[in-house]
């Protein structure tokens, strides 16, 4: 005889998440809800499930919330509202929300353009390994934006 794998009985994994909060899982299911994995793609519903997480303080949620705000998926775009989540998340230590914040305050978008905030940003990106904020800072470092000019350094 087959072994019935699912009951059911038993309600979808969004209702208990609903009701039980467990931030990995409801990060888990809006992962699969924005790429379309075992799901149909639905960014209204991603952005429902990163935000449950994100508000729990999961930094990976946040740095995703943080995305679809800047892309516009699920919701018009707005830099502004990504700002905020990409900062929560990389003061938690997230290193690509670390970069894509220093990204922000480099090219001024969503906040006032801040080369001395964007170096430190990718300065702690840098640190936790990003390469892409190392190589920013590096040429911050040698323009002379955002610090003094330091060609040792960069």
């Amino acid at each position: 005889m087959p072994v019935k794998l699912l009951n059911p009985n038993f309600p979808p994994l969004r209702v208990v998440l609903s009701v039980r909060p467990d931030a990995k899982a409801q990060y888990d299911l809006g992962y699969k809800y924005d790429t379309g994995s075992g799901v149909a793609q639905d960014y209204a519903q991603a952005m429902i499930w990163y935000r449950r997480a994100a508000d729990q303080g999961y930094a990976r949620a946040q740095y995703n919330l943080a995305r679809m705000h800047a892309l516009g998926h699920g919701v018009p775009a707005n830099f502004a509202e990504a700002a905020i989540w990409y900062r929560r998340a990389a003061e938690q230590g997230f290193a690509r929300a670390q970069y894509a914040l220093a990204c922000m305050y480099y090219e001024g978008r969503g906040l006032p353009q801040d080369y001395a905030a964007a170096v430190s940003w990718f300065r702690k990106a840098g640190e936790h390994g990003d390469a892409y904020a190392q190589n920013n800072l590096g040429a911050m470092l040698e323009n002379g934006q955002g610090a003094p000019r330091d060609c040792e350094a960069a």
